[in-house]
Protein backbone atom coordinates (compact mmCIF):
# COMPACT_ATOMS: atom_id res chain seq x y z
CA UNK A 1 0.00 0.00 0.00
CA UNK A 2 1.37 3.22 -0.88
CA UNK A 3 2.92 5.26 2.13
CA UNK A 4 1.61 8.27 1.24
CA UNK A 5 -2.14 6.95 1.45
CA UNK A 6 -3.07 7.52 5.28
CA UNK A 7 -1.79 11.21 4.49
CA UNK A 8 -4.22 11.66 1.72
CA UNK A 9 -6.66 9.77 3.48
CA UNK A 10 -6.99 11.30 6.86
CA UNK A 11 -6.67 15.32 4.86
CA UNK A 12 -10.08 14.33 3.35
CA UNK A 13 -12.18 12.44 6.29
CA UNK A 14 -11.08 15.31 8.40
CA UNK A 15 -11.43 18.08 5.99
CA UNK A 16 -15.19 16.38 5.18
CA UNK A 17 -16.23 16.04 8.82
CA UNK A 18 -15.55 19.24 10.05
CA UNK A 19 -18.80 20.59 8.38
CA UNK A 20 -20.76 17.62 10.42
CA UNK A 21 -19.36 18.29 13.30
CA UNK A 22 -20.51 21.65 13.12
CA UNK A 23 -23.94 20.72 12.48
CA UNK A 24 -23.70 18.84 15.33
CA UNK A 25 -22.43 21.56 17.95
CA UNK A 26 -25.43 23.37 16.49
CA UNK A 27 -28.24 20.85 17.49
CA UNK A 28 -26.39 19.97 20.51
CA UNK A 29 -25.54 23.12 21.68
CA UNK A 30 -21.88 22.31 21.90
CA UNK A 31 -19.74 25.43 22.00
CA UNK A 32 -16.73 26.95 23.90
CA UNK A 33 -18.79 29.90 25.20
CA UNK A 34 -17.11 33.39 25.84
CA UNK A 35 -19.21 35.19 28.06
CA UNK A 36 -18.39 35.48 31.54
CA UNK A 37 -14.87 34.01 31.23
CA UNK A 38 -12.02 36.23 31.54
CA UNK A 39 -10.31 33.24 29.74
CA UNK A 40 -11.83 33.71 26.62
CA UNK A 41 -10.95 36.10 23.70
CA UNK A 42 -13.01 35.08 21.12
CA UNK A 43 -16.17 37.01 20.62
CA UNK A 44 -18.87 34.45 19.53
CA UNK A 45 -19.86 30.63 19.94
CA UNK A 46 -17.53 28.20 18.27
CA UNK A 47 -17.79 24.81 18.04
CA UNK A 48 -14.53 22.56 20.20
CA UNK A 49 -15.44 19.47 18.39
CA UNK A 50 -12.74 19.44 15.77
CA UNK A 51 -10.60 17.02 17.84
CA UNK A 52 -12.97 14.67 16.98
CA UNK A 53 -12.80 15.26 13.14
CA UNK A 54 -9.01 15.11 13.84
CA UNK A 55 -8.89 11.95 15.49
CA UNK A 56 -11.14 10.37 12.94
CA UNK A 57 -9.52 11.35 10.36
CA UNK A 58 -6.04 9.91 11.94
CA UNK A 59 -7.41 7.03 13.18
CA UNK A 60 -9.21 5.80 9.75
CA UNK A 61 -6.58 6.16 8.22
CA UNK A 62 -4.35 4.45 10.23
CA UNK A 63 -6.88 1.43 10.62
CA UNK A 64 -5.85 0.44 6.30
CA UNK A 65 -2.19 -0.10 8.27
CA UNK A 66 -2.59 -1.23 11.52
CA UNK A 67 -3.37 -5.26 10.15
CA UNK A 68 0.43 -4.61 9.06
CA UNK A 69 1.44 -3.63 12.69
CA UNK A 70 0.13 -4.42 15.53
CA UNK A 71 2.09 -1.94 17.15
CA UNK A 72 -0.58 0.91 15.65
CA UNK A 73 -3.64 -1.26 17.41
CA UNK A 74 -1.77 -0.07 20.98
CA UNK A 75 -1.25 3.54 19.42
CA UNK A 76 -5.24 3.59 17.96
CA UNK A 77 -6.45 2.31 21.22
CA UNK A 78 -4.43 4.78 23.52
CA UNK A 79 -5.29 8.03 21.74
CA UNK A 80 -8.93 6.77 21.67
CA UNK A 81 -8.74 6.72 25.72
CA UNK A 82 -6.73 10.08 25.56
CA UNK A 83 -9.30 11.59 23.48
CA UNK A 84 -12.27 10.45 25.47
CA UNK A 85 -10.23 12.63 28.38
CA UNK A 86 -10.38 16.07 26.27
CA UNK A 87 -13.53 15.57 25.09
CA UNK A 88 -14.65 14.98 28.68
CA UNK A 89 -12.74 18.16 29.37
CA UNK A 90 -14.83 20.10 27.13
CA UNK A 91 -17.98 19.07 27.88
CA UNK A 92 -17.33 19.28 31.76
CA UNK A 93 -14.32 21.78 32.77
CA UNK A 94 -13.91 24.06 29.76
CA UNK A 95 -15.55 26.79 31.49
CA UNK A 96 -12.91 28.39 34.69
CA UNK A 97 -16.31 28.41 37.17
CA UNK A 98 -17.04 24.66 36.57
CA UNK A 99 -13.38 23.10 36.20
CA UNK A 100 -12.01 21.17 39.54
CA UNK A 101 -8.41 21.68 38.97
CA UNK A 102 -7.40 18.43 41.45
CA UNK A 103 -9.79 16.57 39.92
CA UNK A 104 -8.60 17.48 36.68
CA UNK A 105 -5.15 16.56 37.42
CA UNK A 106 -5.73 13.57 38.91
CA UNK A 107 -7.20 12.55 35.42
CA UNK A 108 -4.41 14.19 33.76
CA UNK A 109 -2.27 11.66 35.84
CA UNK A 110 -4.06 8.67 35.78
CA UNK A 111 -4.56 8.43 31.77
CA UNK A 112 -1.08 8.59 30.53
CA UNK A 113 -0.51 6.26 33.41
CA UNK A 114 -2.52 3.72 31.83
CA UNK A 115 -1.80 4.76 28.38
CA UNK A 116 1.57 3.93 29.30
CA UNK A 117 1.22 0.83 30.34
CA UNK A 118 -0.98 -0.32 27.53
CA UNK A 119 1.93 1.01 25.35
CA UNK A 120 4.38 -1.29 27.06
CA UNK A 121 2.31 -4.27 26.72
CA UNK A 122 1.22 -3.50 23.19
CA UNK A 123 5.39 -4.02 22.35
CA UNK A 124 5.32 0.08 21.35
CA UNK A 125 8.20 0.52 23.91
CA UNK A 126 9.78 -1.86 26.58
CA UNK A 127 7.87 -1.97 30.02
CA UNK A 128 10.95 -0.46 31.88
CA UNK A 129 10.33 2.99 30.08
CA UNK A 130 7.00 3.11 31.03
CA UNK A 131 7.68 6.01 33.61
CA UNK A 132 9.70 7.73 30.82
CA UNK A 133 6.48 7.50 28.71
CA UNK A 134 4.24 8.33 31.27
CA UNK A 135 6.52 11.50 31.60
CA UNK A 136 6.31 12.15 28.00
CA UNK A 137 3.08 11.90 27.40
CA UNK A 138 1.74 14.12 30.05
CA UNK A 139 4.36 16.94 29.22
CA UNK A 140 3.48 17.10 25.93
CA UNK A 141 -0.04 16.48 26.48
CA UNK A 142 -0.36 19.62 28.35
CA UNK A 143 1.95 21.75 26.62
CA UNK A 144 0.09 21.44 22.96
CA UNK A 145 -2.75 22.37 25.16
CA UNK A 146 -1.49 25.98 26.26
CA UNK A 147 -0.95 26.53 22.59
CA UNK A 148 -4.56 26.35 22.02
CA UNK A 149 -5.63 29.71 22.64
CA UNK A 150 -5.23 31.51 19.67
CA UNK A 151 -6.56 30.70 16.53
CA UNK A 152 -4.59 27.80 14.63
CA UNK A 153 -1.96 28.48 16.57
CA UNK A 154 -1.73 24.53 18.19
CA UNK A 155 -2.40 23.26 15.00
CA UNK A 156 0.11 24.66 13.07
CA UNK A 157 2.95 23.98 15.36
CA UNK A 158 1.80 20.52 15.93
CA UNK A 159 1.11 20.26 11.87
CA UNK A 160 5.18 21.60 11.29
CA UNK A 161 5.99 18.82 14.17
CA UNK A 162 4.00 16.09 12.34
CA UNK A 163 6.40 17.14 8.94
CA UNK A 164 9.27 16.95 10.90
CA UNK A 165 8.99 13.67 11.85
CA UNK A 166 7.49 12.37 8.86
CA UNK A 167 11.05 13.53 7.30
CA UNK A 168 12.84 11.96 10.23
CA UNK A 169 10.64 8.70 9.61
CA UNK A 170 11.49 8.59 6.06
CA UNK A 171 15.22 9.27 6.40
CA UNK A 172 15.82 6.96 9.31
CA UNK A 173 14.29 4.44 7.31
CA UNK A 174 11.81 4.41 10.45
CA UNK A 175 7.72 2.85 8.43
CA UNK A 176 6.07 2.77 10.99
CA UNK A 177 6.35 6.50 12.61
CA UNK A 178 6.49 7.80 8.80
CA UNK A 179 2.67 6.62 8.34
CA UNK A 180 1.68 7.38 11.57
CA UNK A 181 3.07 11.20 10.88
CA UNK A 182 2.05 11.27 7.77
CA UNK A 183 -2.00 10.18 8.95
CA UNK A 184 -1.60 12.72 11.81
CA UNK A 185 -0.25 15.76 9.45
CA UNK A 186 -3.27 14.87 6.54
CA UNK A 187 -5.93 14.83 9.99
CA UNK A 188 -4.05 18.63 10.83
CA UNK A 189 -4.08 20.04 7.72
CA UNK A 190 -7.89 19.22 7.41
CA UNK A 191 -9.02 20.72 10.24
CA UNK A 192 -6.91 24.24 9.83
CA UNK A 193 -8.59 24.46 6.37
CA UNK A 194 -11.66 25.60 9.02
CA UNK A 195 -9.43 26.75 12.59
CA UNK A 196 -6.81 29.04 10.72
CA UNK A 197 -8.02 32.81 11.63
CA UNK A 198 -10.68 33.89 11.36
CA UNK A 199 -11.63 30.11 12.98
CA UNK A 200 -14.91 28.95 12.37
CA UNK A 201 -14.13 25.68 14.82
CA UNK A 202 -11.61 24.49 17.50
CA UNK A 203 -9.85 21.28 18.04
CA UNK A 204 -10.61 21.32 21.95
CA UNK A 205 -9.22 19.96 24.72
CA UNK A 206 -10.10 16.84 22.73
CA UNK A 207 -8.32 17.44 20.15
CA UNK A 208 -5.31 19.37 21.88
CA UNK A 209 -4.57 15.71 24.04
CA UNK A 210 -4.65 13.49 21.00
CA UNK A 211 -2.62 15.11 18.92
CA UNK A 212 -0.18 16.27 22.34
CA UNK A 213 -0.35 12.16 22.96
CA UNK A 214 0.91 11.43 19.45
CA UNK A 215 4.01 14.11 19.44
CA UNK A 216 4.65 11.84 22.61
CA UNK A 217 4.86 8.74 21.21
CA UNK A 218 6.62 10.04 18.01
CA UNK A 219 9.27 11.53 19.91
CA UNK A 220 9.85 8.90 22.20
CA UNK A 221 10.18 5.96 18.68
CA UNK A 222 13.10 8.56 17.78
CA UNK A 223 14.50 9.01 21.17
CA UNK A 224 17.96 7.72 21.79
CA UNK A 225 18.80 7.87 25.71
CA UNK A 226 22.61 6.72 25.03
CA UNK A 227 23.49 10.03 23.34
CA UNK A 228 22.09 13.71 24.34
CA UNK A 229 21.49 14.21 20.64
CA UNK A 230 19.46 11.01 20.44
CA UNK A 231 17.32 13.06 23.56
CA UNK A 232 17.29 16.59 22.18
CA UNK A 233 16.61 15.81 18.57
CA UNK A 234 12.89 14.71 18.96
CA UNK A 235 12.74 17.76 21.61
CA UNK A 236 13.20 20.12 19.05
CA UNK A 237 11.03 18.39 16.92
CA UNK A 238 8.12 18.73 19.31
CA UNK A 239 9.79 22.39 19.41
CA UNK A 240 7.59 25.92 20.98
CA UNK A 241 5.18 24.03 22.35
CA UNK A 242 7.32 22.20 24.77
CA UNK A 243 9.54 25.10 25.20
CA UNK A 244 6.35 27.82 26.03
CA UNK A 245 4.83 25.03 28.34
CA UNK A 246 7.92 24.61 30.31
CA UNK A 247 8.54 28.32 30.90
CA UNK A 248 5.02 28.72 31.08
CA UNK A 249 4.79 26.47 34.76
CA UNK A 250 8.58 27.59 35.75
CA UNK A 251 6.85 31.49 35.65
CA UNK A 252 3.46 30.48 37.59
CA UNK A 253 5.90 28.88 40.15
CA UNK A 254 7.54 31.65 40.30
CA UNK A 255 4.18 34.23 40.28
CA UNK A 256 3.30 32.20 42.82
CA UNK A 257 0.32 31.12 40.95
CA UNK A 258 -1.32 27.58 40.44
CA UNK A 259 0.19 26.24 37.56
CA UNK A 260 -3.63 24.16 37.44
CA UNK A 261 -5.28 27.32 36.42
CA UNK A 262 -5.08 28.78 33.17
CA UNK A 263 -3.98 32.41 32.41
CA UNK A 264 -4.01 34.80 29.58
CA UNK A 265 -0.18 35.39 30.05
CA UNK A 266 1.73 33.19 27.24
CA UNK A 267 4.12 34.88 24.68
CA UNK A 268 1.31 34.70 22.38
CA UNK A 269 -1.35 36.76 24.53
CA UNK A 270 1.69 39.23 25.27
CA UNK A 271 1.88 39.69 21.43
CA UNK A 272 -1.34 40.00 21.05
CA UNK A 273 -1.87 42.88 23.96
CA UNK A 274 1.14 44.52 22.37
CA UNK A 275 -0.58 45.23 19.20
CA UNK A 276 0.68 42.67 17.03
CA UNK A 277 -2.20 40.91 15.02
CA UNK A 278 -3.39 36.89 15.39
CA UNK A 279 -1.61 35.84 11.81
CA UNK A 280 2.00 37.71 12.50
CA UNK A 281 1.56 35.84 15.99
CA UNK A 282 0.75 32.94 14.42
CA UNK A 283 4.17 33.33 11.52
CA UNK A 284 6.40 34.30 14.19
CA UNK A 285 5.76 30.97 16.03
CA UNK A 286 5.65 29.02 12.99
CA UNK A 287 8.71 30.76 11.64
CA UNK A 288 10.01 29.38 15.22
CA UNK A 289 8.76 26.26 15.03
CA UNK A 290 10.37 26.04 11.57
CA UNK A 291 13.58 26.50 12.72
CA UNK A 292 13.35 24.21 15.83
CA UNK A 293 12.51 21.21 13.75
CA UNK A 294 15.16 22.01 11.41
CA UNK A 295 17.69 21.84 13.96
CA UNK A 296 15.62 18.27 15.77
CA UNK A 297 16.67 16.62 12.38
CA UNK A 298 19.95 18.23 12.23
CA UNK A 299 20.39 15.80 15.89
CA UNK A 300 18.75 13.10 14.48
CA UNK A 301 20.91 13.19 11.11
Amino acid sequence: MNFFFPFILSFLVSAALIPVVRKAAERYKLFDEFQGDSLKIHTRKISFLGGAAIAAGALVALAFFAPQDTRLVAVFSSSLLVFGLGLYDDLKWKRTSSSRPLLKLFSLLLVPAAVALILSFGAVFALFLAPLVFLYIFAFMNALNYQDGMDGLAGTLSALSFAGFAVAGLVLSNPFAFVLSLALLGAVLGFLFFNFPPAKIFMGDSGAYFLGFCLAVLALLFSDFNAIQGVLGPVFLMGVPLFEGIFTNIRRVVQGASILRGDRRHVYDNLLQNGYSVRMVLFLFATAQVLSVILGLWLLH
